[in-house]
């Protein structure tokens, strides 16, 4: 089989791990794989880390970078996937006839499904699958978080995409929905398969050795920000309860650091005199999986606080459980219900520093929360392995 892979974003974990994971299983399997991406994502650290982590690299078409659309409204949003399916239907129509594929895999299907169910596919009469990472229509009706604009139309524009001749599967991590689908749609229903997050932190220094290497505290209670680094993140909570007195902890902040609130959290009076006091350390670049590895080992906890109008997923969440990490998550929305339905640690209204510091009083190494979310974290990861995650992708192939 030929396989083209659609991705034209590198960052978060749409190449290290998804695609990582997903061809390196595809290649052993004797599948072709290549990948249709921008070419600013050619240039991303990402790329070289991706190749070199395969047996063969993959070989690399064109499409066009995604124009941005203006607004967060509805307007814009169908402007981003009217622009994304643009996009790839150019580099598709551009590929050289020898590089044709059997079947096309859409990494980022969020951003393309609303267009392709009104437009049709952008890839003629090729068969795809894809994958969902943000489906949240489903949720209030669970308790879990507000289903977002228009849940009646996002269900029928869902419908209407699991219906299409050419879409052999679409895959979500969300375990949740295929269940809450099926009864009520269950025409179709087979095409709607659950692939599980991965985890992928492959930890191979002690906690004292990273400590060292960081020129951390051995003995403090670590608390980490990890990903990029947004207005999401809630980092100026956790900041909050770290400048308090007492026991309270070193923040370790890793990743890009992506918007000015940020920036000018981290550059204000408190953050800078945490700084000063080695209670805070930034490190603001793309962490590649050495650093990645030396982060979680040095950390005790995962911050999960986030932001009150954060209510999807997180793939760091995997991440951390197969660190053995516990986290500190906010009240509600899919993280809270996960973090509670799984066991993974402690939830807290973040805005509250007392509670805070109270909570990781309480996920401190040795104490019985703490133990008893690092080994849920065990069970949690065991399920979202490299292996399962890869054996689900390949079973939304034909032939499979």
């Amino acid at each position: 089989m030929k396989l083209l892979v659609v991705e034209p974003d590198p960052g978060g974990h749409h190449f290290i791990p998804y695609l990582l994971f997903f061809a390196r299983q595809a290649q052993a399997r004797g599948i072709e794989v290549s990948l249709l991406t921008t070419e600013a994502a050619t240039r991303h650290p990402a790329m070289a880390m991706l190749q070199a982590g395969l047996a063969r690299p993959l070989q690399v078409h064109p499409m066009p970078g995604l124009a941005v659309a203006s607004g967060r409204r509805v307007a814009g949003l169908l402007q981003a996937q009217w622009n994304y399916w643009q996009a790839v239907a150019t580099g598709f129509r551009n590929l050289p006839a020898d590089a044709r594929p059997d079947h096309v895999f859409v990494l980022s299907m969020d951003g393309l499904d609303r267009m392709v169910a009104l437009r049709g596919s952008p890839f003629g009469r090729t068969p795809f699958s894809g994958l969902f990472v943000h489906l949240k229509f489903h949720w209030a009706s669970l308790g879990i978080a507000p289903p977002g604009r228009l849940p009646k139309l996002q269900q029928w524009l869902f419908a209407r995409l699991l219906a299409m001749r050419r879409v052999h599967a679409l895959a979500t991590i969300d375990a949740s929905l295929p269940d809450w689908w099926r009864p009520r749609h269950p025409r179709h229903a087979a095409k709607l398969r659950h692939v599980p997050d991965p985890g992928h932190v492959r930890i191979h220094e002690t906690r004292a050795q990273a400590r060292a290497a960081l020129g951390l505290d051995p003995e403090a209670l670590v608390v980490m920000v990890y990903g990029e680094i947004s207005a999401a993140k809630n980092l100026a909570a956790l900041l909050r309860a770290a400048a308090m007195g007492g026991p309270s902890p070193v923040v370790l902040v890793a990743g890009q650091v992506a918007d000015l609130e940020c920036r000018a959290c981290l550059a204000s009076e408190s953050a800078l005199a945490l700084q000063a006091a080695g209670r805070l350390r930034v490190f603001d670049r793309f962490v590649d999986l050495e650093l990645e590895q030396r982060l979680f080992s040095a950390a005790d906890v995962l911050w999960f606080g986030y932001a009150r109008q954060v209510w999807g997923q997180s793939a760091v969440l995997a991440q951390a459980a197969s660190a053995g990490r516990p986290v500190l998550a906010r009240e509600g929305g899919w993280i809270g219900w996960m973090t509670r339905h799984h066991a993974l640690g402690l939830c807290v209204d973040p805005q509250d520093p007392d509670q805070v510091n109270a909570a990781l009083a309480q996920l401190r190494p040795g104490q019985p929360a703490a133990e008893a979310a690092r080994e849920a974290a065990a069970r949690f990861a065991d399920q979202r392995s490299e292996a399962a995650f890869a054996a689900a992708m390949l079973r939304c192939l034909p032939g499979a």
